[in-house]
Order: C-alpha cells, then sequence, then structure tokens
C-alpha cells in the first residue's frame, strides 16, 4: 500500500466514529430511505424516532429497536411500536414489562388477541403484579371472553385485598350466567363504593323479582333488562341470549337483545325485526323497534310502530316521549307536545309521566319558564326525593339563568342520590357559569367517575378537556 493510500484509510478510520455519532443522534441523516434495511422494512414510522434510525445502522442491538418502541408507544403510534418491539422479542423474553408494554402496543393496534397473549405472559413471569391481572381482565370483557374474565379474576381475589371492582364485575359475569347463583355476591356489595353498591342492589332486586315467578327464560330476560338498567349491554346480551335459547320464540326477549346489540355498537336490526314479528302486540316490542328507527331517522315507520306500542299500552309515558320526538323532529310541534299531555293526563297522578313532559320542554329549550318549569315542579311535588325531578327542575333554572336557584335543586338532587352523574354534571356547569372553575371540575370529575361510558360522563370529559 502507497504512502497515499495508508493516509486515506487513517483519515477514514478517524472520521467514521464521528460520523456514526451523528447519524446516532440524529444530526447526520442516514443517507438510505428509512425501512430500506430488511432488519426493519415494515415497521413505518411518521417521523421515524431517532433509536428507530440507529435500528436500522446498527440492526444487532437490539436496544436501539426498543427505545425506538417504547418512545412509538408513548407517542400512540401502536403498529410501529408492536412492529419495533416485536422484532427483538427474544432478547426480552424474560422480561415482564417488556411483555406488557409489547401487549399495549398490540391492544392500541387492535391485536387484542395477541396483547392478551402478552399480558398473560407478563404476569406469569411477575404474578405479584395486581395492575397485570386487571389489564388481563378488564381485556377478556371487551373481548366478551367471559370464561378467561371470571378466571382472571377470581386468581386476583384468590391473594387477597380489597378489589371492589373486580368483585363487582365477577358478580355481573356471574349474574349474566346463572343469575341465582350470583345473589351472595352481589349482596356482598352492599358496602363497596359508587356506583357498584347501587348497581349490586338494583340487579339483585331485579334478579328475586324473576324468580319469584319461576320461568327460566323470564329470569335471564329480566336479568338482562337489569345489566342494562346499569349500564352493562354486553352482559345483558349474554343474559338474553341464555333466554332466548330457552324460548326462541320470546319476542320481547329479542327486543331487549336489540337494545343490548345497539347499546354495545353492534347491528341490532335483526333482532328488532324478530321482536315485533313474534309478538306485534307487544308494548315492549313495538317501542323499542319504533324507538331505534326513530334514532336512525326513519320517522314515517317509527311513528307507524310507536303508534301500535301506544295502543297496546295507552297513556305510556315513554311511548309518549318517544312519539313527541318523532313529532318533534318532524316539525308537528303541537303534535309533540299533545302527546306528553296525553300521558299525564292519563296519568296525573304518575311523577314519571310529568317528568317527561318537564324534560321534552327544557331539553329542547321550548317554553322552559311557562311549561318547563312547572311541569317539574309537579315531579317534584309528587316525587320529592326522586334525584331525576329535583335535577330537572334546576336544569330549568339553569336554562333561565337563574343559578342561585339551580344550585340549589342540583345539591338537593345530591343529598337524595350522591350518585347522580347528571346532577353532578349540572351542578358543575353551575359553578362553572358563577366562576367557580375549581368546584366545577370536582363536580364534572365525578360524573365521569360515576358514568365514564354514558351521556353525562362524556359530556364531562368534554368539559374537562376543554
Amino acid at each position: 500500500m502507497g504512502r497515499f493510500e495508508m493516509r486515506a484509510v487513517k483519515i477514514v478510520r478517524a472520521i467514521f466514529p464521528a460520523v456514526g455519532l451523528g447519524i446516532l443522534l440524529g444530526l447526520i441523516p442516514a443517507s438510505t430511505p428509512y425501512g430500506a434495511i430488511p432488519f426493519y422494512p415494515d415497521c413505518p414510522a411518521d417521523p421515524p424516532p431517532p433509536a428507530g434510525r440507529a435500528a436500522l445502522w446498527f440492526p444487532e442491538e437490539p436496544e436501539f429497536a426498543l427505545r425506538a418502541g417504547l418512545e412509538l408507544l408513548s407517542r400512540a403510534e401502536y403498529p410501529a411500536a408492536a412492529c419495533y418491539l416485536k422484532r427483538v422479542e427474544g432478547t426480552y423474553d424474560a422480561d415482564p414489562k417488556f411483555h406488557e408494554n409489547l401487549g399495549e402496543a398490540y391492544w392500541g393496534a387492535g391485536e387484542k388477541t395477541n396483547a392478551l397473549a402478552e399480558w398473560e405472559q407478563a404476569l406469569k413471569l411477575n404474578p405479584d403484579a395486581e395492575e397485570l391481572y386487571v389489564r388481563l381482565w378488564t381485556g377478556y370483557i371487551e373481548s366478551e371472553s367471559w370464561n378467561d374474565a371470571e378466571r382472571t379474576i377470581e386468581r386476583l381475589l384468590q391473594r387477597g385485598g380489597d378489589h371492589p371492582e373486580a368483585e363487582y364485575r365477577l358478580a355481573l359475569i356471574r349474574a349474566a350466567r346463572n343469575p341465582g347463583g350470583a345473589l351472595e355476591l352481589l349482596d356482598g356489595l352492599e358496602s363497596a363504593p359508587a356506583p357498584y353498591a347501587g348497581n349490586a342492589r338494583i340487579l339483585a332486586a331485579a334478579i328475586r323479582a324473576a324468580i319469584a315467578r319461576k320461568i327460566p327464560e323470564y329470569i335471564f330476560a329480566k336479568t338482562g333488562q337489569g345489566l342494562l338498567g346499569i349500564g352493562e349491554p354486553r352482559l345483558a346480551e349474554v343474559s338474553l341470549r341464555l333466554a332466548i335459547d330457552r324460548n326462541p320464540k320470546y319476542g320481547e326477549a329479542f327486543a331487549l337483545l336489540g337494545l343490548a346489540q345497539e347499546q354495545a355498537g353492534k347491528d341490532p336490526e335483526d333482532s328488532y325485526r324478530r321482536a315485533v314479528a313474534l309478538a306485534p302486540d307487544s308494548a315492549t316490542a313495538c317501542l323499542l323497534y319504533g324507538a331505534w328507527l326513530r334514532r336512525r331517522g326513519d320517522l314515517t315507520l317509527a311513528r307507524w310502530w310507536l303508534t301500535q306500542a301506544w295502543d297496546a299500552q295507552p297513556g305510556d309515558w315513554i311511548i309518549a316521549a318517544e312519539l313527541a320526538q318523532v313529532d318533534w323532529f318532524d316539525g308537528n310541534i303541537a303534535e309533540a307536545e299533545s302527546w306528553l299531555v296525553r300521558a299525564v293526563e292519563a296519568h296525573p297522578k304518575a311523577a314519571e309521566a310529568w317528568l317527561a313532559l318537564a324534560a321534552f320542554y327544557i331539553e329542547n329549550d321550548f317554553h322552559v319558564e311557562y311549561d318547563g318549569i312547572p311541569a317539574a315542579r309537579q315531579a317534584v311535588e309528587l316525587a320529592p326525593d326522586d334525584d331525576r325531578a329535583l335535577d330537572m327542575l334546576g336544569w330549568g333554572w339553569f336554562k333561565l339563568g337563574d343559578f342561585s336557584a339551580a344550585e340549589r335543586m342540583f345539591l338537593r338532587a345530591l343529598e337524595r342520590n350522591p350518585d347522580s352523574a347528571s346532577a353532578h354534571l349540572h351542578l358543575g356547569l353551575c359553578y362553572a357559569e358563577q366562576g367557580r372553575a375549581g368546584e366545577a371540575r370536582a363536580e364534572w370529575e365525578a360524573a365521569m367517575r360515576l358514568d365514564p361510558d354514558g351521556g353525562a360522563g362524556k359530556r364531562a370529559r368534554e368539559l374537562l378537556a376543554g
């Protein structure tokens, strides 16, 4: 080698570490396009993390891929994070935190089966990590893998400690599949925090009333209805399908199944159609089908089925409220009002009917002062301990700008029912209008905690985010 060649080699050896360091730190861009090296050809990220660029140049170093995957996970770029982490799984196979992170990436990417398998592996490596049990049973519930959810909760509870939510979820899963066998678990939740204790009491009462009839399909159907009432549509579907298995011609069970499917984000049309085909004279079947059609915007067909429901059960305030909504959205204001007036005339002592009438005026900002407030007052007079009536009266005052009167009503509603997410939401809005931002946030946080997936909780989450 000549003098010139030797000098060139020395120069290259001198500058290569600096170039490599520059690429590693992201100061000098890699000339190879992202993903061009075969080791990571299908791990997209925009922009790629610095460690990802390093992983391209040094594929034999798993630490770079790990760091890239974790950064992508923190950026909620789940498919890319899973891609990076999966490539180096063998290196960290005995690390429970690695499996937990890979599971989170899979879950965010929609690969739920893979996510649950990773969390199971993490728990196997670290059986004392209670947060992994929670990840697993919530994941199994989300995936409707009820046996696995029950098994995981049981394993957690066998370890001892205070786990009210896990006990509550176990009781609900058992209730959906074996109503009578779940009563002891439900009764054991009487001292649990909100909303578990209240929901458990409601469901236990529904099951006991149904068991008294001694008709298996009826017991499952009423349990399903009770689960719907406490916001558990997936489990309600389990119970209602068991009712239908025992009586395939049970029209009302099909109607409730449709409602459960609708609330769970599934297509309910077939169930609703079967319901009215099997039980065309059932007020429940016609009401639920008509209400779904109304929500879908098919007002003509909705009106027909809701009228059938009214004919089967005249004066029912729920049917009247649905018919009023149909006419309201169809522009028939006077007819909309008349449906609820008829319900009140049919049941002048029914607080529920007056409450429906008050909600029609107040929620639609229609004759709030002259008709909405009086109807709400009548509901409160007939049911002075009904937190919903007090909340509606307060909401009417809020709509009129009388925040002092509104606040009094919301506080009275919460005295009757501290678990009323709606009253917490409305009280927070009242505080916000009075410039009491800290108190408003506290109320919205309570609403979100009590009703995480419902309308009040979602609105509270929006207010807190804004």
